[in-house]
């Protein structure tokens, strides 16, 4: 598929703004919905205003109708003036917990934590799976071929790394745009059992415990 620059140019600013268009067309997850899957992605994302808008829309898919639930039970009134800043409180810890084969891994492991890499590449993140079924170097996997995938490369030159073999390995990646000397990567995966020592991550992110 042939862009022009100014199609690259719309790509990035709408992949930029809204989580859910990322991972559809940027992680090529084009089997999420909509009202399924991008108030999650939201969430996790931290995006409170998004959010919002989707809890205020007449949209009346099971996730939604919840979510409006849990904000009532969490003493959000949606229709507040203040219900982003609000919203976005209870957003700085998420736990989100829904059945196999539901788009999670897809919308949040993949997209929401590549998401999170590409526009703060300076926050450092560790994703700690389930020892019993260890997806860590599965997930990194699934993030560096997107990182690699020509759309990417087309989108976000400015976040591939010149060194990939380096910085892009099967248990860490860091992207290019860095000016932080952490040692910490972007992304770090392992799993619960594992013992890394000395780090300090900026989020932490459990996946299948």
């Amino acid at each position: 598929v042939g862009y022009t620059a100014a199609d690259i140019d719309e790509i990035r600013r709408e992949a930029d703004d809204d989580v859910f268009y990322f991972g559809r067309v940027i992680c090529g997850h084009r089997d999420l919905v909509f009202e399924d899957h991008a108030p999650w992605m939201y969430m996790a994302a931290g995006d409170a205003p998004k959010l919002l808008a989707v809890l205020r829309s007449p949209l009346t898919s099971f996730t939604v109708r919840e979510l409006r639930r849990e904000a009532k039970r969490r003493g959000v009134d949606i229709w507040a003036s203040d219900a982003a800043g609000r919203l976005a409180e209870k957003l700085r810890v998420v736990d989100l917990r829904v059945y196999r084969g539901s788009g999670k891994s897809s919308a949040i492991t993949h997209a929401v934590r590549l998401w999170k890499m590409v526009r703060w590449p300076n926050m450092s993140s560790a994703l700690i799976t389930n020892v019993e079924r260890p997806k860590d170097k599965e997930f990194c996997k699934q993030i560096r071929a997107t990182i690699q995938s020509e759309l990417f490369v087309i989108v976000y030159p400015d976040r591939v790394p010149i060194d990939q073999k380096t910085m892009l390995t099967d248990s860490a990646l860091t992207l290019a745009g860095r000016d932080v000397p952490d040692k910490e990567p972007c992304l770090m995966a392992f799993g619960y059992d594992a013992s890394p020592t000395g780090y300090h991550f900026d989020e932490i992110q459990f996946d299948d415990l």
